[in-house]
């Protein structure tokens, strides 16, 4: 270094970073202040009354096209589970009044986000919310060119089942179907339940007048919903029914009209539904092994029939009775006791060798019993015992 000038060494500064709020000088918050104090306001002005709110439900459900998307229909292990329709909630909420409904991101990365849905009771101060954690991957069969990989597996029917990235608009149509299903039971729950029992009886009379005055158009009605918005084409119906579609009953109407609610509101799909009323017949394992274990429950069944039944306290006495019986005809016959079923006395030992010797001299011995019993005196023996001659 040559003289008079100076080594410059350069320091490295740590870069710093400042977190900035989004509400620094809380213009989110006083806004949302305002509007909770502005909505409460006008709730307690204009309360809601529970007779209005039930005339609106049921002058709504005899308009006949809110009445057949009013219910549901699902199709589960032989049974059918019915509710009321993301539909019929929305009309709650527009019969009750003075509810807010609130949709807030409270977590979003790359795998997942989570979405808090809420309802407000403004005027009783009821609050209810629930979390939804909604993922941000999907998986397919065969994946498309545009779609990125994320990993693969094998399924339980051997197919190869890609996970890959779940695109914006499928991601945002995956969740409004989460959240529309989460909205509608806060908002039900929220609604008295005998109004919408009531209601829904009215939807399904509505729906039973109008196809009674009408059958064919009532299925042509069908037919074009399912086909029109669910691609599920007559034949398709006539496959699930088990006989075509112009041989509905009322009764078969409505479960059609519940399960083309169902799938709208994304609660199943077709698939699921066929796989409910049409079970596959098992395989020659499947059968073998229910063979094998119906004849396992008929031989525990027969053990279960064989088995000693315990005695009850009723037949109790009358087994007693005839064991108490059967000892004293022993003990008569073996001479332990006399007619009267009194016990007869052992004698003493020097005159038990007395009685052996007089039986060994008597040449004939009279048969037990033959005779008639000696009348007994008071205070008498009857033995012979006492004999002179003995």
């Amino acid at each position: 270094m040559s003289e008079g000038k100076e080594m410059v060494v350069a320091r490295e500064v740590p870069l710093q970073m400042t977190t900035v709020s989004a509400d620094k000088y809380g213009h989110v918050e006083a806004a949302k202040r305002a509007e909770i104090q502005t909505r409460t306001t006008v709730a307690l002005a204009r309360p809601r009354d529970p007779l209005d709110v039930r005339a609106k439900m049921l002058a709504a459900a005899q308009r006949p096209k809110f009445a057949e998307q009013a219910e549901y229909a699902l199709p589960r292990s032989g049974k059918t589970i019915v509710g009321a329709t993301i539909r019929f909630a929305e009309e709650c909420k527009r019969a009750m009044g003075n509810l807010i409904c609130g949709i807030d991101v409270i977590h979003d990365d790359a795998d997942l986000k989570i979405v808090r849905v809420s309802i407000a009771d403004m005027e009783v101060n009821n609050y209810d919310y629930q979390d939804i954690t909604i993922t941000k991957t999907m998986e397919r069969k065969q994946p498309k060119d545009s779609d990125e990989i994320l990993s693969k597996r094998t399924n339980s029917s051997g197919q190869t089942v890609y996970t890959v990235v779940c695109p914006e608009g499928e991601l945002a149509v995956k969740q409004a179907a989460q959240v529309a299903r989460v909205k509608r039971n806060l908002i039900l729950q929220a609604t008295p339940g005998d109004i919408i029992e009531e209601a829904l009886a009215e939807a399904r009379h509505t729906c039973q007048n109008r196809d009674a005055k009408d059958p064919a158009g009532a299925t042509k009605r069908i037919a074009d919903a399912f086909a029109d918005d669910l691609r599920v084409t007559p034949s398709d119906l006539a496959k699930y029914l088990g006989h075509p579609l112009s041989q509905c009953s009322p009764m078969e109407l409505d479960d059609l009209r519940g399960i083309y609610s169902a799938l709208k509101d994304g609660d199943t799909t077709w698939s699921q539904i066929i796989g409910e009323r049409i079970k596959p017949e098992g395989s020659a394992t499947e059968k073998a092994t229910a063979k094998v274990q119906e004849a396992l429950a008929g031989q525990k069944e027969k053990r279960a029939y064989t088995k000693r039944t315990p005695v009850s306290d009723a037949v109790k006495p009358a087994i007693e009775i005839e064991q108490a019986a059967k000892e004293a005809r022993e003990r008569k016959e073996a001479g332990l006791v006399d007619d009267y079923g009194e016990s007869i006395p052992t004698p003493p030992p020097d005159r038990l060798d007395a009685i052996m010797a007089n039986a060994k001299k008597a040449p004939t011995m009279p048969k037990p019993f033959d005779a008639e019993p000696p009348s007994r005196e008071p205070g008498g023996d009857d033995t012979g015992l006492n004999d002179p001659s003995m």
